[in-house]
């Protein structure tokens, strides 16, 4: 039976590559019995954790996560599309190099700021008084009422999605939107995406 998954070590870290055609469910079971066996496979190291071009939604990235936690001392754990390929030729604006992407496991609380040349994803809150820059999409798995900066660098495919959208600032590459003080309270309590579109800031309701 072809594995779910496979591991090489590369100068930056460990790489988990998962195959195609393999559904999720068994993704999940292989990675958690790997986990319970080898708790110090990858200690001490940086993990990346490669999509290839599967898709997953915010709920398996969440199990995904938590299931690598199980790994003992990590020391930070990306996610990365084809992270072991040579590299292709790229335009000269583009979003973080490979698609990496930071996770971060805590509330942003105001004050604090937080910046990556990768995607960003927030397993929390992003209070007002905080601020979150990327080079590619930030994803808040929580409510985000800080400033937050997606694209930056002039990456206009770049996205920011909430499970609540309500941000004192919302920039996307060089296009910047602040929601009208009327509408702040009547805000829907449910997940909506933001994306540059007919060069403006276009916030919709997304379907998790």
């Amino acid at each position: 039976m072809k594995s779910a998954f496979s591991f090489e070590i590369t100068a930056q870290g460990a790489v988990i590559t998962f195959e195609s055609g393999i559904s999720f469910s068994i993704i999940q079971q292989e990675l958690q019995q790997h986990t319970e066996e080898a708790k110090n496979f990858f200690s001490g190291v940086d993990l990346y954790i490669d999509l290839a071009d599967r898709k997953f939604s915010i709920n398996q990235i969440d199990k995904i996560i938590e299931i690598v936690q199980n790994y003992k001392d990590v020391k930070n754990i990306y996610f990365a599309r084809n992270h072991t390929s040579p590299k292709k030729p790229t335009p000269k604006i583009k979003g973080p190099q490979k698609r990496e992407t930071v996770f971060i496991k805590r509330t942003i609380r105001s004050g604090q700021k937080v910046k990556y040349p990768t995607n960003i994803v927030i397993m929390g809150d992003v209070n007002p008084g905080s601020e979150i820059i990327a080079t590619g999409d930030i994803v808040v798995i929580g409510n985000l009422r800080g400033v937050v900066h997606a694209g930056a660098g002039g990456y206009r495919e770049a996205e920011v999605l909430a499970l609540h959208l309500d941000p004192t600032q919302l920039r996307i590459a060089d296009l910047i939107s602040r929601p009208p003080e009327d509408e702040k309270s009547s805000k829907k309590e449910v997940p909506e995406k933001a994306f540059i579109e007919n060069n403006n800031i276009v916030v919709e309701e997304y379907n998790i």
